[in-house]
């Protein structure tokens, strides 16, 4: 009897702790569950986010790089050749003449806030000779150097003037962001033609670049987001830990 006793004693010991073990395995399964489903949830957030950001900073740059080739061709087409042709010959500034011929790029200038300079050049091989200047005498860039390049200066010739001054009909404008004194921008070049189809000189427009900033915000606002969420989620995983662990005690006490 006594051997009877102790084998049912040894029994419900058996019994009791596989139950432990099979409520503690129960117990840790949804935090599992819960951790790999976390986990899954910010790889395809990242992913899915990165992929809208590559999309919308490619169409950004789209948009700017047409309408810039559009204010380049508008710009050149608003100035009056033969008063460029004069103030090129003359290089005379102050002048009459000259702020005649500077008028329409100093309106286009000051109307659009994305363009931060405009200037009419002669390219002559790697360099270019300034014509006209749209930004006033005594303004400022960033860097704190003055903006107004006087006529006669000379500065290197970018690629777009190049081709703009090679091409003689058509307008140019930068494949990407590059730096300039304003930031990250875009140069645009179109060529200006006098009544015998001559080119004359080159407008050159330079814009700050809105797709890097965008980019840049759109990128620190995911990133907030998605610590913000794994805060919450980690937050929420250790309440559950406490629960369930509250759980398997009142379990193994009773």
């Amino acid at each position: 009897m006594a051997w009877r006793a102790g084998r049912r004693h040894l029994d419900g010991i058996m019994t009791a702790s596989f139950s432990d073990a099979v409520d503690h395995a129960g117990a840790r399964r949804p935090l599992l569950i819960g951790i790999a489903y976390g986990l899954t949830v910010i790889a395809t957030t990242g992913i899915i986010g990165g992929t809208v950001l590559v999309a919308t900073r490619d169409e950004l740059l789209r948009n700017e790089l047409e309408f810039l080739k559009a204010s380049a061709r508008t710009a050149a087409a608003i100035v009056d050749a033969e008063s460029v042709a004069a103030v090129a010959r003359s290089g005379q500034e102050p002048s009459r003449e000259y702020a005649a011929a500077v008028r329409p790029l100093f309106v286009l200038d000051s109307v659009d806030e994305s363009i931060v300079h405009v200037t009419a050049a002669v390219v002559r091989g790697d360099s270019m000779r300034i014509v006209l200047d749209a930004a006033p005498p005594g303004a400022k860039r960033p860097d704190g150097l003055a903006a107004h390049e006087g006529a006669g200066a000379m500065e290197p010739a970018t690629p777009e003037a190049k081709l703009a001054w090679a091409a003689r009909k058509a307008a140019f404008v930068s494949e990407k962001p590059s730096r300039t004194p304003w930031g990250d921008g875009l140069q645009a070049s179109a060529p200006v033609l006098g009544h015998d189809g001559r080119i004359v000189a080159v407008v050159n427009l330079t814009s700050r670049s809105t797709a890097t900033t965008a980019r840049s915000g759109a990128w620190t606002r995911s990133s907030s987001s998605a610590a913000r969420w794994g805060s919450c989620s980690d937050g929420s995983r250790g309440s559950r830990r406490t629960a369930w662990s509250a759980r398997g005690a009142r379990r193994r006490r009773s």
